[in-house]
């Protein structure tokens, strides 16, 4: 019996594969995770004026409704509060009851994860509370993605796999950014600060895109949300992952469960009505889905293409004597681009294309290693792409 059949087996065995899902989060898929840009997220809190700390400790009686077991998680949901979307984020996880707690344990490349099983949130205890604070409000945001359908396994095709799993990150990246900039504006910046240090690329994405849609919350919402493929190098570390899933899924499947006509794949569409909301309220809409559908969102790094290749083939394998049984090939239908999102020469790459101005509506067109036409933009920010570090974030 593996992990998946341990969760919904006896109390002890259920408790046993929890752990061991837990020691191996970064393996599998089931939870929404942050990694952590080494070396910065561990420093100490930014230090803060007298009237900074005064402003930043008033809570007011709308947040003390939100209670959580742990003190470090109520003084961090408590200043996250304070923020607009930070509120929306925790008022609704407060509402699903979800448990959050502070964990030594959590691998130190992760600032936390939402196990989905469990219905709770890790965080490493490691980190700052300033980062913590925004990573509260990230992980909240998966806790809410999974409660409105976005559930993530072995049931999707890989291209589906692959969507969901990066529309769910650049959302909850969004609200993260979103609610620590809020803070900011009030006059308690170091959780800002300490998000914009981990994450510098999007900071000063998001940030330039406030000078375009600061008046429009639907449109700064959406670009900031796109904001988060562009930064590929740490796109990548979240690849990785899931390739690992994918391979374990595959591995641990019986040829009759998974596979072919077992398999689900969702729409463009579907995945922004599921993921693309906060509060009952869509900032994206169907027509947006000529956004995931280009070589901007819908891509995979190189390597990444030919691990899914490879577990495609072995896969094949090993349904070939189970009859109408067939491996996933919906990998094919994602654009192969290499460190800096420029579409790989020699590399297969969809048959779709998209031009502008289709409103949402792709056309067939033959598979070209010519960088598509980009979607239009009122304006990109210059540090959309980010130079490969050896790091690999």
């Amino acid at each position: 019996m593996g992990i998946l059949s341990d969760l919904f087996s006896g109390k002890h065995r259920r408790e046993q594969a929890v752990e061991r899902m837990k020691a191996n989060a970064a393996a599998f898929a089931f939870a929404g995770i942050s990694i952590l840009s080494p070396m910065k997220a561990f420093g100490q809190n930014t230090a803060q004026t007298s009237a900074e700390k005064a402003k930043t400790e008033q809570v007011d009686s709308v947040a003390k409704q939100v209670k959580f077991a742990d003190a470090n998680v109520q003084a961090a949901a408590e200043r996250m509060m304070k923020s607009p979307t930070g509120r929306k984020v925790l008022e609704g996880l407060h509402a699903l009851n979800i448990e959050v707690s502070y964990d030594s344990s959590v691998s130190e490349d992760l600032g936390g994860y939402y196990f989905v099983p469990a219905r709770k949130i890790l965080l490493n205890s490691n980190c700052s509370d300033d980062l913590l604070a925004s990573i509260l409000v990230h992980e909240g945001t998966h806790a809410l993605q999974a409660a409105n359908g976005c559930r993530i396994g072995a049931w999707l095709d890989m291209q589906t796999y692959f969507s969901m799993n990066k529309a769910m990150e650049a959302d909850a990246m969004k609200n993260q950014v979103f609610a620590a900039y809020e803070l900011k504006e009030q006059g308690d910046k170091s959780v800002f600060n300490a998000f914009e240090r981990d994450r510098p690329s999007l900071a000063k994405a998001y940030l330039d895109l406030r000078e375009t849609y600061k008046d429009n919350s639907d449109s700064l919402a959406k670009y900031t949300m796109l904001a988060y493929y562009k930064d590929y190098a740490y796109v990548k570390t979240y690849e990785n992952r899931y390739v690992k899933a994918i391979s374990t899924f595959n591995d641990m499947a019986k040829p009759q469960a998974i596979g072919g006509a077992f398999q689900q794949h969702l729409s463009e569409a579907e995945i922004i009505k599921r993921v693309c909301q906060l509060d009952g309220k869509n900032y994206m809409q169907p027509a947006d889905s000529v956004y995931l559908q280009s070589a901007d969102c819908n891509y995979v790094q190189k390597s990444t293409y030919k691990s899914l290749a490879k577990i495609a083939e072995k896969f094949a394998k090993k349904v070939g004597e189970a009859g109408f049984y067939k491996a996933d090939n919906s990998y094919a239908n994602l654009y192969v681009v290499d460190y800096r999102g420029k579409l790989v020469e020699g590399m297969p790459q969809p048959k779709v294309s998209l031009t502008a101005g289709q409103k949402g509506q792709p056309v067939s067109g033959k598979a070209s290693n010519k960088q598509p036409t980009r979607l239009p933009q009122r304006r990109r920010p210059s540090n959309f792409r980010v130079p490969f570090r050896r790091d690999g974030r």
